[in-house]
């Protein structure tokens, strides 16, 4: 017969090894990733027209994104000629960030409407990064170094 500190040692034991024996030696591996995030796909598309001027602006990201680092760099603009000879101006629009659950859709909902008849562009600055700090890429396949920009032209 075993005494009480023979049991509880066993259990110790046991514990231990069925602890080891249902760990995921992978689990460090999913945790973290070398793998740069991609833009999926961006609506309304690059260069489309006759956007209505009240619609929102989504982008599609392969892996969760870093939420703050993509709002930080995230800018939507138009330009607008200046006064008296001057050259083109931009003028952000202002909205409100909406990301899906996962982090890996964003909805850009423009406060107001926007410009019509104008060419509204959408720009992705160096700094995005995923959830594992991994650098941004654009839809031709490169790493964002300096900037990315879309546009569309509303109607």
């Amino acid at each position: 017969m075993l005494n009480n500190a023979t049991k509880i040692g066993l259990i110790f034991v046991f514990s231990i090894l069925f602890i080891i024996g249902c760990s995921d030696t992978d689990g460090i591996m999913e945790n973290s990733d070398d793998i740069s995030p991609k833009i999926v796909s961006i609506s309304p598309s690059n260069g489309e027209t006759d956007v209505s001027v009240n619609t929102a602006f989504t982008v599609v990201f392969s892996h969760p994104m870093d939420t703050v680092s993509v709002e930080e760099h995230f800018n939507p603009y138009y330009q607008q000629g200046g006064m008296m000879g001057g050259g083109m101006m931009n003028h952000h629009f202002g909205g409100e960030f909406q990301w899906s659950a996962d982090h890996d859709t964003l909805h850009y909902i423009p406060s107001g409407h926007m410009m019509g008849n104008s060419t509204h562009y959408v720009e992705f600055g160096e700094g995005m990064i995923d959830h594992f700090g991994n650098p941004l890429i654009d839809l031709e396949g490169n790493i964002i170094e300096d900037s990315y920009v879309c546009y569309f032209i509303t109607k």
